[in-house]
């Protein structure tokens, strides 16, 4: 089993979290998630993004622009208002030579689109002591009727800072002026407005540790999800395409003060170089990562998805009392594999749950369990005491009736290197509406042959007042529409004591019936019945692989299966740190 139970569930869920019609759908699950102060996770809402200072060629560009309007604006609006005066010719601008860079932040930004999510398959399974580390990339806009684009809107601010220098000098001049909306001899040029951006190419790696909390009977599942890791849909980094005609330069603030107005132009297309810069590009994938991993919003996910997982297993299987889940019987498995063992053999042994045995037995029609048809059992060769030998002894038209009387109690249950081995006990319930009462009856013809004439055909009555089934199944399949049980053993054991067998055969009744009681005899039937039985095993298994997967599907996809009660709420000790 092992991994192979990770990838099983992954693709058993994946398909419903990918489908908008099913109740356990990825949008909608996001949608639940509350950070601790009560907001929605989604959209995200970031506090500020600095990206920093603009480097490279672009950024150097956007410096000696401003520097140059800026001068441009001092010389043709306020040097005439200088005190004392100065001949601006004398002077020029150049970028702060302590801070030559353009800086660009965002004081808001809010991502939209996230919603529009899609889970992929599996990147790596990691088997650890305590359970497993997954990593599953996230795809967006697939999803029509939802948001196609991830969008970034907010505000932004770029400063530039600039100074008055004397002839080719590179450090701000030493005279010193006076002038109205501009300081001297540096200055510091901030633009701000509103921008939008749109992301592309983006897929995030979302690595998610499975892990118990809580120990024995008490023991429950979590998720914790670790770290959220963006990367491109591909050979490229993703994307973040500055919106231009929803760029805003905000006008100036001071009254009287032109500066800003002049240069709008001159600005709004330094903003433009600034966001499709490379540096920006990289500290806004940057940013998004941080955002994405801080620890309110991993811890709050992990809290939903434990929820949400939880109320899927109670919706599958079955709710655990407190303190009820079965414990022991079971060693060397993975503790999340023992886990999920345990939850199943709860349900097996929960009369509600849709895996109670007789709710499945009775439900298997190819073959029909209750009743089943076993067909032609041979003994061979019976000693009739005083009537000589019967030869080829045969019971014909075998019709089981019973065997959907079967239950199995969780000490029963064991997982054993992934195959289930349980010991099912047979005939134990008593007035159950619609489950056949003890004892375990077989029904059919009995017949043989003595000195070569066959003998009249009689009617054969086996009852077994107390037996159990001893079986070993295996389990396959990529998901849950493609689960396949395999019955590899299917033992029926019972005492002598316990079986009885009769004919109805006129004058040979009481010979026959005589020779039937012989300890011998019991033991070819119960060896010959078990052969007879190994011969279906793979018609039931066929037959009850159906069945539980409709049984669980239908279980998974009920319309109230989707919002796990109190789901965006945390649960006492339901999910731990990631730390």
């Amino acid at each position: 089993m092992s991994d192979n139970l990770v990838t099983f569930l992954h693709a058993t869920m994946r398909r419903r979290l990918n489908d908008l019609s099913k109740p356990h759908n990825l949008p909608e699950l996001l949608r639940q998630v509350r950070l601790d102060n009560g907001t929605p996770l989604l959209p995200v809402k970031a506090e500020t993004w600095r990206l920093g200072a603009i480097g490279g060629d672009g950024g150097n560009t956007i410096a000696v622009a401003a520097a140059d309007n800026w001068y441009t604006l001092v010389k043709l609006r306020y040097a005439r208002h200088a005190q004392p005066p100065f001949h601006a010719a004398d002077f020029s601008a150049i970028p702060l030579p302590e801070a030559p860079l353009p800086v660009l932040t965002l004081p808001t930004a809010e991502l939209t689109g996230l919603d529009n999510v899609q889970l992929g398959p599996l990147e790596n399974v990691e088997t650890l002591p305590d359970g497993y580390r997954v990593t599953a990339p996230l795809y967006f806009g697939k999803h029509s009727g939802l948001p196609q684009t991830i969008t970034v809107d907010g505000r932004y601010l770029l400063q530039q800072s600039v100074c008055a220098r004397a002839g080719d000098e590179v450090r701000p001049t030493s005279f010193a002026t006076r002038m109205p909306c501009v300081h001297w001899p540096t200055d510091q040029i901030n633009g701000t407005g509103d921008f939008s951006l749109t992301v592309s190419g983006l897929v995030l790696v979302v690595t998610l540790r499975i892990q118990l909390v809580g120990d024995g009977a008490g023991r429950s599942l979590a998720l914790v999800v670790e770290a959220v890791q963006p990367r491109g849909d591909g050979t490229e980094q993703p994307r973040f395409t500055l919106v231009e005609d929803k760029l805003t330069i905000d006008d100036p603030t001071d009254p009287g003060c032109v500066k800003n107005t002049a240069l709008k132009q001159v600005w709004r297309q330094n903003a433009v170089d600034a966001f499709n810069s490379e540096s920006a590009q990289a500290a806004l994938r940057q940013q998004l990562q941080n955002t994405l991993n801080l620890d309110d919003s991993l811890r709050r996910i992990g809290t939903t998805c434990t929820e949400q997982l939880a109320h899927v297993l109670d919706s599958a299987l079955t709710a655990v009392p407190p303190g009820k889940l079965p414990d022991g019987g079971s060693e060397g498995n993975n503790p999340v594999d023992q886990y999920l063992f345990d939850r199943l053999r709860l349900a097996i042994a929960d009369e509600q749950s849709a895996l109670y045995p007789p709710k499945i037995l009775q439900s298997v029609t190819d073959p029909r369990i209750e009743p089943y048809t076993l067909g032609e059992v041979k003994l061979g060769d019976i000693d009739l005491d005083g009537m000589g030998k019967a030869e080829d002894v045969t019971f014909t038209d075998v019709t089981v009736v019973g065997a959907s009387n079967a239950v199995v109690l969780p000490e029963q249950a064991a997982l054993d290197a992934g195959t289930l081995r349980a010991k099912v006990s047979m005939s134990s319930l008593m007035g159950r509406p619609g489950i056949p009462g003890p004892p375990l009856t077989l029904k059919g013809t009995f017949r043989f042959t003595m000195d070569g004439d066959p003998s009249p055909l009689g009617g054969l009555t086996v009852a077994v007042r107390s037996s159990a089934l001893v079986s070993a199944l295996s389990f396959s399949g990529a998901e849950l529409g493609s689960l396949s049980l395999t019955v590899a053993s299917l033992t029926v054991e019972f005492t002598d004591q316990d079986l009885e067998l009769a004919v109805d055969m006129g004058q040979m009744t009481s010979f026959v019936n005589a020779a039937l009681r012989a300890d011998s005899v019991k033991e070819d039937v119960r060896t010959k019945l078990n052969a007879a039985l190994a011969k279906d095993l793979p018609q039931i298994g066929a037959g009850l692989s159906d069945v539980v997967r409709r049984a669980v599907e239908e279980q998974l996809d009920r319309p109230d299966g989707g919002r796990a009660p109190g789901s965006g709420e945390a649960r006492a000790g339901a999910s731990p740190s990631a730390e």
